[in-house]
């Protein structure tokens, strides 16, 4: 490449100058804040000039290597056997430390509630969730404790 500068240099540099954080609080006389930091970026320009690198003194921007421009649908973010013409991808994050279940079955509670209210036609369906990984994780240490249990 022109600027030496590797895909996951250029990955890494867009991290570090966008960092979105879930962080804990703060105690601070009897009240708690939450923490939370988001990332910088805001549009396409910010985005472009994050400074990759430095070559004599000259910075080299992301605009400098790659097209940056908006995506205008996320169908990919949608499993192919649905019918939805139009996505919105979201996300949860749970805050540190605290039980992945307990937060997945809040979250699933309220997806439930909040679908029924939706206009027709109009549906949030998860695509992607940590249930079953988290799930499996139990299971495997609960296998590898029984038989220690019961010796």
């Amino acid at each position: 490449m022109k600027y030496d500068i590797t895909v996951p240099e250029i990955i890494e540099k867009i991290k570090l100058n966008n960092l979105n954080v879930g962080a804990q609080f703060i105690e601070q006389n009897s009240e708690e804040y939450v923490i939370r930091s988001l990332g910088l970026a805001t549009n396409i320009n910010d985005l472009s000039v994050i400074v990759l690198k430095s070559i004599d003194g000259v910075p080299v921007f992301l605009k400098d290597v790659a097209e940056i421009k908006p995506v205008e649908q996320y169908e990919e973010a949608c499993k192919p056997e649905t019918e939805l013409k139009k996505v919105v991808s979201g996300q949860v994050i749970k805050l540190f430390g605290t039980n992945s279940s307990y937060v997945i079955e809040n979250v699933e509670n309220k997806l439930a509630e909040i679908n029924e209210i939706l206009p027709e036609g109009v549906k949030i369906i998860p695509y992607y969730d940590q249930k079953s990984l988290v799930e499996a994780c139990i299971n495997t240490i609960m296998n590898a404790l029984k038989p220690a249990y019961f010796w």
